[in-house]
């Protein structure tokens, strides 16, 4: 029996899984996240209502896309998406925890700021599939509804009319950068995708390239990205495996993603790592629940406040342990590179409290 993937076509992190699937040539069955199938086989088996949840071979049901991604890895170490590479590897870890965790703002802030452009569009999609079996003007009006509980979580985002036009200009300077970058190299990393691409293919395939609104966008300001997110989503055909960049090179085109990444999204990700392990001393005897009041961040030169999450810090402490388990020479190395963004410094970062994933949940390390 194969692996069965259930998730949504409009959903982040399915498109992440569901192109890493595709590429590794694992055969898999597509199922939709109907209403009956969250009843009866999301929340029964992994404890929570989060997609994406995978089923395996073996009748192991997994939940998290970074967690799924890693499983597989080990049962299918062929065509890995982790370069082996020292200076590689940390990069493709750091842009999975920006494609994860702060791409969330313009994938949101793109479907749910535009309702005349792309309501209609993604209550369709919603609605196909939590009741793919009744007619479609039922569809339409449940899939409203379940999209007005998603949009209710944009302003804790921190997507409000004082950071809007921000998040735009933001988005319109990572649109370029990726453009001219996949006008030169396959994928991010040169010609194989990396645990990097899944990262980004999550908001750009499920969101910005789906929703009406922002593919109009992709489509007139950056050809070459979108030939990427096609790219990406036909990774099922790319048979011959070739290679990231030779000598442990990291792009100098991707140097704008990564100012982006350590001058905005990871002040954000270190406050939000703070506020977490201030919390777990406050809180002693309290499970860990999914964001803890609100921290300052903030976007170029706009100041705002968001919720705090708790999973990015489990997202954060990925490459910061990548990097504490290299030798001496090869953090020399990295630091020299990490220089060019003035974020040696920040990599050398050490939480006060880690945390670890228990039944699919954030948990305090034992």
């Amino acid at each position: 029996m194969p692996y069965t993937l259930y998730g949504s076509p409009a959903s982040y992190y399915t498109a992440k899984v569901k192109s890493y699937l595709r590429y590794k040539q694992i055969a898999f069955a597509d199922q939709y996240a109907t209403i009956w199938t969250y009843r009866k086989v999301i929340k029964p088996k992994t404890g929570v209502n989060f997609i994406p949840v995978v089923k395996t071979p073996e009748g192991a049901f997994l939940q998290d896309s970074t967690h799924i991604i890693d499983t597989i890895e080990k049962t299918h170490p062929e065509r890995s998406v982790y370069p082996t590479s020292p200076k590689q590897k940390l990069a493709a870890l750091l842009l999975e925890l920006f494609g994860d965790e702060w791409l969330l703002l313009p994938a949101m802030h793109y479907r749910w700021s535009f309702p005349d452009e792309n309501l209609n569009f993604v209550a369709e999609a919603f609605g196909k599939t939590a009741i793919p079996w009744l007619p479609a003007f039922l569809q339409r009006y449940i899939g409203k509804k379940v999209g007005k509980r998603f949009a209710g979580f944009v302003p804790l985002l921190g997507i409000n009319e004082t950071t809007k036009l921000a998040i735009e200009n933001q988005f319109v300077q990572l649109i370029k950068a990726l453009d001219i970058h996949f006008e030169q190299y396959d994928f991010l990393l040169g010609d194989r995708p990396s645990i990097a691409d899944f990262s980004f293919i999550g908001p750009f395939r499920a969101h910005l390239f789906h929703d009406p609104y922002p593919k109009k966008i992709l489509t007139k300001e950056s050809p070459h990205l979108v030939d990427w997110i096609d790219r990406m989503w036909c990774l099922s055909d790319a048979n011959e495996i070739k290679g990231w960049l030779v000598k442990d090179q990291v792009p100098e085109t991707l140097n704008p993603i990564f100012n982006l990444l350590f001058q905005d999204a990871w002040p954000f990700f270190e406050e939000s790592s703070k506020r977490l392990c201030e919390w777990l001393k406050e809180n002693p005897e309290k499970s860990i629940p999914r964001a803890i009041g609100k921290i300052d961040f903030q976007i170029g030169e706009t100041q705002s406040q968001r919720i705090c999450p708790t999973y990015t810090q489990w997202m954060l402490q990925r490459p910061l342990a990548y990097y504490r388990s290299l030798s001496t020479e090869e953090q020399l190395m990295i630091d020299s590179w990490l220089n060019t963004f003035n974020a040696e410094a920040l990599i050398k970062y050490k939480p006060a409290c880690e945390i670890t994933r228990i039944n699919n949940r954030v948990a305090r390390q034992q």
